[in-house]
């Protein structure tokens, strides 16, 4: 393919500013000049770059950009000290640009200090004059300093040697920025903000003389230029004071509102337009004025993630505009009625995720979002299609970082330009069973949230993102006002042999719903990711809770879902803001920081002792379980570092002493990633795994928090913490947490232990079943302000993990129970009201009788033998 070197060929041959203009799409001009100093400053002949010979030249098309690359070539014959400083015509029509003129002879100087001169090539003449005795080098050298010095005098007669300096006098001004002139000779390769990194944007409208625009903060600005040669030397420094009337406040002004990083591959429509194209080609960043006034972006700059440097250009009142990968595909894509602020400078955004930062123009940060390619953060974008997207459109910088202020798009390939987000989704998935049994097959639950019906038809249902078109949702299906349609594996999975069938992993999978609507737009309804479920289990949203989906208490097709399913062990106090450390702790251990002192504590809710033996917790930290023991009622910290490593003796003890803990409080650590969700950074996730009783190392989700700093959640003093009210309630609720004192191990809290004795057992439900009865709501358990079965499902199921007819709760309904309750001897006895669940009584009306029997063996817990399933 020869088309790249076919249009550099035409743009070459042109003149004036048909090519100055032209030529930089299709060239790296720096590097030019510098592969022209290089020909030139050796003083050799019959090359292209020193004398514009047509051979001797070698031209390389770089992929990521298409720019032709020129490497000089041959450089060995015909020297002459006096060759000309500029030989090129090619070089001669670039040289009509300041800048670029500019830059060249700096170029040349560059090289003639640091390489090209008599003090660095002795070192190298003296090595050669060792493996060659016989041969002298001093000509080499006598000639090379009269080349070089006659270099130096072209280079002076075109520019004289001046000093750096500001020639702009200071001032006042009504505007946001500036434009600052100066002068600076042609080895000042570029100007920077004093204490800045980040280089500015020059015009030089002379060799020597040069102006660049400054945004400025209101009042008076003190601004100090400094200037840096070809080796990012300083070398030259100036200031001026400039006062201004007029804000730009581009710190609380610009947001991230939108990320490709993942973009769906091109269509052949999209090739057809653009040959070449790829996945990543699509690539965009969209950019969001979130106050009410324009903004300058000059010198806005991405300091992490891609490269790119903002020139002078102004992002209007809520106006939203994009940084793309590649203009020309962006087009095709999307259109041209979206505003492109510019294409990535290089680089490309991360498909596993990466953290983008935008800085002002003196460094300091404006806003970050690091997103990753897994939960908390949409998989949907992840290559399927779908784009991440802001959802808050407003607030601080804080506020963008959130992984909960961002979704998944609705429309395939997102919807760049615009920050008025489509409508909340009308229909989603609201429960999955993926292990199901003879009774309860594989199913998926969509509910319709809105007050009106909506007609399905045709929609898709699939497990695979790379195939969203499975089964396809039969014709006249209507999923009415705020209820509910089922699908099975007799509907998804009718014939396991068609391509368009597809069965759920009993151990994770996705289920993804999408439709397609007349014009062939993809419109991405839902998507859920859910891990292995434990038989009898289903996974969706729990009632009256958040929209994140977790593991629920019972299986209710058709029907509003129960609460979740918890524990054994639950997260119970989250501590990351611990304030300072106390002189006491310091005293112990001088190097004990805040970090040390952050800790997750866990809790035994159950009336059993556990193991957790390779259980696991995941999110934003992590840690892996050894063999430890945790009794029924008991509570164990998890510390940033090994309070069990001897190397650790000093620091554990000071812990102790900072929260005053005796030696009983048990702790383990350490912790990897972070426990904070502060005002730095976006949300805490904490995710608690078992491990389930089969032989493939799958793990069940026994509990999880997805905390914040700000409403609704608790907002954390230095030395308080997040802990748990309510241990059979939804950890991702913000209403079932508390800030208080920090209380590492020394307290477990729940609302189903009802008789506040420490443990879950017989006695609560016993309790629960009486508050039914009577209507006692204070023991509602799934938050919906009223007691009734549902909260029994949750205690049962949730809490204690076991089900319907297990009278010894010893995690198994089998023969052993039956004998036990028959032993009692109160089956339909006709005495009312004198049963318990021990004696049989599992639907709380306080007789055992035929509907408990019937009750537990629907529920599908009875099993033939005794075995557990549960640590």
């Amino acid at each position: 393919d020869y088309s790249q070197l076919m249009a550099f060929s035409k743009i070459m041959g042109l003149t004036g500013s048909a090519f100055t203009s032209q030529i930089g799409d299709v060239i790296d001009v720096d590097q030019w000049l510098r592969a022209f100093a290089f020909s030139v400053i050796t003083g050799h002949g019959d090359n292209y770059g020193a004398d514009g010979s047509q051979h001797n030249l070698q031209l390389y098309v770089r992929p990521e950009d298409g720019k032709v690359l020129f490497f000089p070539h041959d450089l060995d014959a015909f020297f002459q000290t006096t060759r000309a400083l500029v030989g090129n015509n090619d070089l001669r029509k670039m040289l009509t640009v300041p800048e670029w003129e500019h830059m060249y002879y700096g170029h040349v100087h560059d090289m003639i200090q640091t390489t090209f001169n008599e003090q660095y090539m002795t070192h190298w003449t003296d090595l050669y004059r060792e493996l060659i005795p016989s041969q002298r080098f001093d000509r080499h050298l006598t000639e090379l300093v009269r080349r070089s010095d006659y270099l130096i005098g072209q280079i002076e007669r075109q520019a004289s040697p001046l000093d750096f300096s500001i020639t702009t006098a200071d001032s006042s001004v009504n505007t946001p920025t500036v434009t600052i002139a100066g002068n600076g000779w042609v080895n000042v390769r570029e100007l920077r903000l004093a204490g800045s990194d980040v280089p500015l944007s020059v015009e030089w409208t002379d060799v020597t003389a040069w102006s660049t625009e400054i945004p400025l903060a209101l009042g008076a600005n003190q601004i100090q230029l400094e200037a840096y040669d070809f080796q990012g030397q300083l070398i030259g420094a100036d200031a001026v004071t400039v006062t201004t009337s007029v804000a730009n406040p581009v710190q609380d002004a610009i947001r991230i509102s939108e990320i490709n990083y993942h973009p769906h591959a091109p269509t052949d429509q999209e090739l057809a337009s653009v040959p070449g194209l790829t996945d990543e080609s699509f690539e965009f960043v969209e950019l969001v004025n979130v106050s009410n006034a324009p903004v300058n972006l000059l010198g806005v700059q991405f300091s992490q993630g891609v490269e790119f440097v903002f020139p002078s250009m102004i992002l209007g009142a809520n106006e939203v505009g994009v940084i793309v990968r590649n203009e020309g595909a962006f087009v095709a894509r999307y259109g041209d009625q979206v505003r492109i602020l510019g294409q990535f400078a290089s680089g490309q955004l991360s498909n596993s995720g990466e953290q983008l930062t935008l800085v002002d123009v003196a460094g300091e940060n404006i806003t970050s979002v690091d997103y990753t390619e897994t939960d908390p953060w949409s998989e949907a974008a992840d290559g399927v299609g779908a784009t991440l997207e802001w959802t808050a459109s407003s607030g601080n910088s804080s506020a963008n970082a959130k992984p909960n202020q961002w979704r998944s798009s609705v429309s395939l390939g997102g919807n760049p330009g615009s920050v008025d987000r489509l409508a909340s989704r009308g229909i989603v998935i609201n429960e999955v069973v993926s292990n199901g049994s003879a009774n309860q097959p594989d199913a998926i639950e969509l509910l319709n949230v809105t007050n009106d019906n909506i007609n399905i038809s045709g929609w898709f249902l699939s497990d695979a993102g790379d195939n969203l078109f499975k089964f396809a949702v039969p014709a006249g299906t209507i999923v009415p006002a705020n209820g509910y349609v089922v699908f099975d594996e007799t509907d998804f999975n009718a014939d396991p042999n068609s391509p368009t069938s597809f069965a759920l992993g009993a151990g994770g999978d996705d289920v993804w719903l999408t439709r397609v609507d007349d014009e062939n737009n993809v419109w991405f309804e839902d998507h859920v990711r859910f891990p292995a479920l434990d038989l009898g289990q289903s996974w969706g949203r729990p009632a009256a809770s958040t929209e994140r989906s977790l593991p629920l208490a019972g299986i209710t097709m058709g029907a509003a879902n129960s609460g979740v399913a918890l524990g054994p062990v639950v997260l119970s106090e989250i501590a990351y803001r611990p304030g300072n450390p106390a002189a006491a702790a310091l005293a112990i251990d001088p190097t004990l920081s805040s970090a040390d002192l952050q800790f997750v504590e866990l809790s035994n809710a159950s009336s059993q002792a556990v193991n957790l033996a390779d259980w696991e917790l995941t999110g934003t930290l992590q840690h892996a379980f050894d063999a430890v023991m945790l009794n029924a009622g008991e509570s164990i910290v998890l510390l940033s570092f090994d309070p069990n490593d001897g190397a650790n003796a000093a620091r554990t003890a000071a812990f102790r002493t900072h929260y005053g803990l005796s030696e009983s409080v048990r702790m383990t650590g350490g912790l990897d990633g972070t426990v904070s969700a502060d005002s730095t950074g976006g949300n805490g996730l904490a995710r608690l795994w078992m491990p389930m009783n089969d032989n493939n190392n799958r793990l069940l989700l026994a509990d999880e928090a997805f905390y914040d700093h700000v409403a609704p959640w608790p907002s954390l003093t230095n030395g308080s913490s997040l802990q748990r009210t309510n241990a059979t309630g939804n950890g991702n609720d913000a209403a079932h947490w508390q800030a208080s004192l920090a209380t590492p191990g020394q307290h477990v809290t729940t609302s189903a232990d009802f008789n506040q004795d420490g443990r879950i057992d017989v006695a609560d439900i016993d309790l629960l079943c009486a508050a039914i009865q009577a209507g006692d709501h204070s023991l509602d358990l799934n938050g919906d302000s009223d007691v009734s079965q549902a909260d029994m499902d949750v205690l049962i199921k949730g809490v204690l993990r076991t089900s319907y007819g297990d009278v010894n709760l010893d995690g198994v309904f089998n023969s052993n129970d039956l004998v036990m309750i028959f032993q009692q001897g109160e089956f339909e006895d006709g005495i009312a009201g004198n049963s318990t669940w021990a004696d049989g009584d599992w639907n709380c009306d306080g007789e055992f009788s035929t509907a408990d029997l019937v009750n537990a063996f629907q529920d599908g817990g009875y099993v033939a033998t005794a075995k557990k399933n549960r640590p």
